[in-house]
């Protein structure tokens, strides 16, 4: 078994500061409740959400969705592909 070690927070940084290359158009405030203090199990059904998840780059105040998650995992992939080959 090996470890790589990988930036992910370069990544999530470039999303802040070009939201649209990634499709976003929230960066700044969560999908889940008012998108500024809820996190983890605060986020049930029992709170609004934003109904186009995929457009925030966060879901809960500190928690990135799906989208933003996919977005690191493509660029990591992308830029270390030959590291995890070997």
């Amino acid at each position: 078994a090996s470890i790589s070690y990988v930036d992910t927070y370069a990544p999530l940084m470039d999303m802040v500061a070009q939201p649209k290359k990634y499709g976003f158009t929230q960066t700044g405030q969560g999908c889940c409740g008012t998108g500024l203090l809820e996190m983890g199990a605060m986020c049930t059904g029992l709170l609004p959400q934003c109904k186009s998840p995929a457009q925030y780059m966060f879901f809960d105040a500190v928690h990135p969705t799906q989208a933003a998650y996919k977005a690191v995992a493509d660029q990591i992939i992308k830029t270390h592909i030959e590291q995890f080959k070997n």
